[in-house]
Protein backbone atom coordinates (compact mmCIF):
# COMPACT_ATOMS: atom_id res chain seq x y z
CA UNK A 1 0.00 0.00 0.00
CA UNK A 2 1.60 3.59 -0.78
CA UNK A 3 1.95 5.88 1.77
CA UNK A 4 -0.19 9.06 1.80
CA UNK A 5 3.06 11.15 1.00
CA UNK A 6 3.85 9.29 -2.14
CA UNK A 7 0.46 10.02 -3.44
CA UNK A 8 0.28 14.22 -2.90
CA UNK A 9 4.40 13.82 -3.76
CA UNK A 10 3.00 11.83 -6.88
CA UNK A 11 0.00 14.20 -7.88
CA UNK A 12 1.85 17.90 -7.03
CA UNK A 13 4.67 16.50 -9.56
CA UNK A 14 1.64 15.89 -12.05
CA UNK A 15 0.58 19.42 -11.45
CA UNK A 16 4.26 20.99 -11.98
CA UNK A 17 4.57 19.31 -14.88
CA UNK A 18 1.33 20.65 -16.54
CA UNK A 19 1.88 24.14 -15.18
CA UNK A 20 5.83 23.71 -16.95
CA UNK A 21 4.31 22.52 -20.20
CA UNK A 22 2.38 25.88 -20.65
CA UNK A 23 3.41 29.23 -21.87
CA UNK A 24 3.02 32.35 -20.09
CA UNK A 25 3.18 36.60 -20.62
CA UNK A 26 5.36 36.72 -17.91
CA UNK A 27 7.59 34.48 -15.74
CA UNK A 28 6.43 36.37 -12.75
CA UNK A 29 2.82 34.66 -13.45
CA UNK A 30 4.19 31.32 -14.01
CA UNK A 31 5.98 32.08 -10.39
CA UNK A 32 2.35 33.12 -9.00
CA UNK A 33 0.85 30.04 -10.47
CA UNK A 34 2.85 27.01 -9.65
CA UNK A 35 3.26 29.02 -5.84
CA UNK A 36 -0.96 29.40 -5.78
CA UNK A 37 -3.27 27.85 -3.75
CA UNK A 38 -6.93 26.76 -4.48
CA UNK A 39 -8.95 29.96 -3.39
CA UNK A 40 -11.75 27.75 -2.34
CA UNK A 41 -10.15 24.96 -0.07
CA UNK A 42 -6.13 26.23 0.16
CA UNK A 43 -4.82 22.92 -1.08
CA UNK A 44 -1.21 23.33 -3.08
CA UNK A 45 -2.76 20.56 -5.81
CA UNK A 46 -4.01 22.98 -8.61
CA UNK A 47 -3.58 21.56 -12.37
CA UNK A 48 -4.48 22.11 -15.38
CA UNK A 49 -6.82 20.70 -17.71
CA UNK A 50 -4.48 21.07 -20.82
CA UNK A 51 -0.93 21.12 -21.71
CA UNK A 52 1.21 22.35 -24.56
CA UNK A 53 -0.83 25.51 -24.90
CA UNK A 54 -1.08 29.36 -23.33
CA UNK A 55 -1.69 29.68 -20.00
CA UNK A 56 -4.88 31.78 -20.58
CA UNK A 57 -6.08 29.21 -22.86
CA UNK A 58 -7.10 26.59 -20.41
CA UNK A 59 -8.58 26.05 -17.14
CA UNK A 60 -7.35 25.67 -13.17
CA UNK A 61 -8.43 22.43 -11.60
CA UNK A 62 -8.00 21.75 -8.03
CA UNK A 63 -6.88 18.04 -7.56
CA UNK A 64 -8.53 17.97 -3.59
CA UNK A 65 -11.92 19.95 -4.24
CA UNK A 66 -12.30 19.95 -7.93
CA UNK A 67 -13.13 23.65 -7.84
CA UNK A 68 -12.54 24.91 -11.54
CA UNK A 69 -11.45 28.29 -12.10
CA UNK A 70 -11.10 30.63 -15.50
CA UNK A 71 -7.36 31.60 -15.95
CA UNK A 72 -8.48 35.05 -15.60
CA UNK A 73 -10.37 34.31 -12.18
CA UNK A 74 -7.22 32.34 -11.12
CA UNK A 75 -4.43 35.38 -12.00
CA UNK A 76 -6.76 37.89 -10.62
CA UNK A 77 -7.51 36.09 -7.42
CA UNK A 78 -3.87 35.05 -6.65
CA UNK A 79 -2.29 38.01 -7.49
CA UNK A 80 -4.97 40.08 -5.00
CA UNK A 81 -4.38 37.33 -2.16
CA UNK A 82 -0.45 37.54 -2.63
CA UNK A 83 -0.21 41.53 -2.94
CA UNK A 84 -2.82 42.89 -0.90
CA UNK A 85 -2.15 45.93 1.77
CA UNK A 86 -3.24 45.60 5.62
CA UNK A 87 -3.80 49.08 7.24
CA UNK A 88 -0.56 48.72 8.86
CA UNK A 89 0.84 48.37 5.08
CA UNK A 90 -0.38 51.44 4.28
CA UNK A 91 0.17 53.29 7.92
CA UNK A 92 3.50 51.93 7.51
CA UNK A 93 4.51 54.11 4.00
CA UNK A 94 3.50 50.84 1.75
CA UNK A 95 1.85 51.63 -1.73
CA UNK A 96 -0.43 50.02 -3.41
CA UNK A 97 1.65 49.10 -6.86
CA UNK A 98 -1.44 46.81 -8.55
CA UNK A 99 -3.45 48.99 -11.38
CA UNK A 100 -5.90 47.94 -14.09
CA UNK A 101 -4.43 47.34 -17.60
CA UNK A 102 -5.49 49.88 -19.81
CA UNK A 103 -6.22 47.57 -22.73
CA UNK A 104 -8.51 45.32 -20.90
CA UNK A 105 -9.28 46.43 -17.23
CA UNK A 106 -7.09 43.02 -15.63
CA UNK A 107 -4.28 42.63 -13.42
CA UNK A 108 -1.30 44.58 -14.55
CA UNK A 109 1.90 43.88 -13.59
CA UNK A 110 3.32 47.60 -13.03
CA UNK A 111 6.91 46.98 -12.54
CA UNK A 112 6.91 44.50 -15.31
CA UNK A 113 5.04 46.72 -17.91
CA UNK A 114 2.82 43.63 -18.84
CA UNK A 115 -1.12 43.02 -18.61
CA UNK A 116 -1.18 39.12 -16.42
CA UNK A 117 -4.86 39.22 -18.54
CA UNK A 118 -4.26 39.56 -21.96
CA UNK A 119 -0.52 39.78 -22.27
CA UNK A 120 -0.58 43.76 -23.47
CA UNK A 121 3.09 45.66 -22.80
CA UNK A 122 2.85 49.35 -21.51
CA UNK A 123 5.78 50.98 -20.24
CA UNK A 124 3.33 53.55 -18.67
CA UNK A 125 5.01 56.71 -19.22
CA UNK A 126 3.29 59.90 -19.43
CA UNK A 127 2.93 60.98 -22.89
CA UNK A 128 3.68 64.81 -22.03
CA UNK A 129 7.11 64.91 -19.40
CA UNK A 130 7.90 61.13 -19.92
CA UNK A 131 7.85 60.31 -16.36
CA UNK A 132 6.76 56.79 -14.85
CA UNK A 133 3.03 57.21 -14.26
CA UNK A 134 1.76 56.18 -10.55
CA UNK A 135 -0.41 53.02 -10.34
CA UNK A 136 -3.07 55.45 -8.93
CA UNK A 137 -2.99 57.60 -11.69
CA UNK A 138 -3.12 54.86 -14.82
CA UNK A 139 -7.19 54.77 -15.23
CA UNK A 140 -7.59 58.37 -14.31
CA UNK A 141 -5.81 60.04 -16.64
CA UNK A 142 -5.37 58.52 -20.15
CA UNK A 143 -1.82 58.55 -20.75
CA UNK A 144 -0.86 61.47 -18.41
CA UNK A 145 0.73 61.90 -14.96
CA UNK A 146 -1.66 63.90 -12.54
CA UNK A 147 0.82 67.37 -12.74
CA UNK A 148 0.82 67.14 -16.66
CA UNK A 149 -2.92 66.72 -16.76
CA UNK A 150 -3.45 69.25 -13.71
CA UNK A 151 -1.54 72.10 -16.44
CA UNK A 152 -3.05 70.27 -19.32
CA UNK A 153 -6.78 71.31 -17.86
CA UNK A 154 -5.82 74.13 -16.69
CA UNK A 155 -5.03 75.51 -20.36
CA UNK A 156 -8.11 73.61 -21.93
CA UNK A 157 -10.13 75.65 -19.21
CA UNK A 158 -8.06 78.89 -20.67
Amino acid sequence: MKDIQEVYQKDKEFCSDRFRSLTYFSNSIYQLLVEANCLECDSDLIGTADRDISADSTTYICRSCNEEYSYEDFVTQSFEKKYELTHRDIANGAEDTSCACPECGGYFLYHEGICAICGHEDSLICDLCEDKIHPSEVEVFEGRCSYCNYKWEKIMAE
